[in-house]
């Protein structure tokens, strides 16, 4: 009989260990596709984010007067700089429902005019480009 005790406890304890095993492996897998997820997201937001910012900089090239590329993308003029507001599905939405904020903010150098395009989530900036535009008479 003692011999048959000792084989079920080793038994037993095999089966405790490969339960270990599998819910330590279960437990990294989650969290890599956890990780993973987040990567996806952040790439998706990035991809969305570089889209509308080429699309502004190519409206600002074509027409570098600000109110004009402000009625062209459906933004609103604060202080001379341009905002447009999207929301989490990049939706373009009112300020209050805003997720990401594309910021046109033009300055003027000798016969170039240049728009610094940002687009950001909430404080955090995702994506950022430089357009310019050379111009004769060098005005905004």
């Amino acid at each position: 009989m003692k011999k048959s005790n000792s084989r079920s406890a080793l038994f037993l304890g095999e089966i405790v260990l490969a339960l270990l095993i599998f819910s330590l492996s279960s437990a990294v897998c989650v969290g890599l596709l956890f990780r993973a997820y987040h990567i996806s997201e952040a790439s998706s937001e990035l991809n969305q984010s570089i889209f509308y910012a080429q699309n502004a900089a190519e409206v600002f090239k074509a027409q570098p007067d600000i109110e004009k590329v402000a009625a062209i993308l459906g933004g609103e003029i604060q202080s001379g700089k341009c905002y447009v507001y999207y929301d989490k599905n990049w939706v373009q939405t009112k300020e209050q429902r805003t997720v990401f904020t594309l910021l046109i903010s033009p300055s003027a150098e000798a016969y170039t005019t240049y728009a610094k395009i940002n687009i950001s989530k909430g404080a955090a900036a995702v994506f950022e480009l430089v357009a310019a535009v050379y111009q004769e008479d060098g005005v905004l």
